[in-house]
């Protein structure tokens, strides 16, 4: 925070995808924003968000949580004279159907520190949790990415999916193939609230 603020960018409004920290923050680093801008994830009001060309919901979102593959961090790091400068958050993993490193074929580690800038899923801060959770890495059962997870990942890149799917909202085809999933994997008796993310 005390480095935005230097820089005359609110914290809140880089966390948030505002036009005019985004485009401040790239005139000060040379960096030309509309790359930038195609991959961020912008508040819209009333728990609306716009990612490229899909507009959702929070709910569709890690929220406050920050959601990352150990061994991605691991890599980033590996070889470089300022590891934490080269420790990076990827987008995908903002999004809540993303659950599986599509690299490394493990669950994604979700961490929520309980503090004011979770918003910003600043790995670089969550040395002890990240260290812990490359430890549990090492020993975790290989899984492939749901085939959720990548029409999810395919739409966002403007891959055509079902059609069925693709003429609803993003995070409407996504809460339809998790309850449709659900009740076909899981039977009419169980309860939705009681179900575990892996599930």
């Amino acid at each position: 925070m005390p480095f935005l603020n230097d820089l005359k960018i609110p914290v809140v409004d880089l966390a948030r995808g505002k036009r005019e920290a985004v485009e401040r923050l790239c005139s000060i680093a040379g960096q030309d924003p509309a790359p930038v801008f195609k991959n961020t994830i912008t508040a819209l009001g009333d728990r609306r968000y716009r990612l490229r060309e899909c507009e959702f919901s929070a709910e569709l979102t890690t929220g406050l949580v920050t959601r990352f593959c150990p061994l991605c961090l691991s890599e980033d790091r590996d070889e470089h004279a300022l590891p934490k400068a080269a420790v990076r958050h990827r987008l995908h993993w903002r999004l809540g159907p993303i659950r599986t490193c599509g690299k490394h074929n493990i669950p994604l580690e979700n961490v929520r520190m309980g503090k004011w800038n979770d918003m910003l899923h600043e790995v670089q801060a969550m040395d002890d949790a990240v260290s812990a959770a490359y430890i549990a890495a090492c020993s975790l059962e290989p899984r492939n990415p749901s085939p959720l997870q990548s029409y999810v990942e395919d739409r966002f890149k403007g891959i055509p999916g079902p059609v069925w799917l693709d003429g609803q909202a993003i995070d409407q085809a996504c809460r339809a193939t998790e309850m449709l999933g659900g009740l076909m994997a899981f039977g009419p008796e169980q309860k939705a609230a009681e179900m575990t993310e892996d599930m």
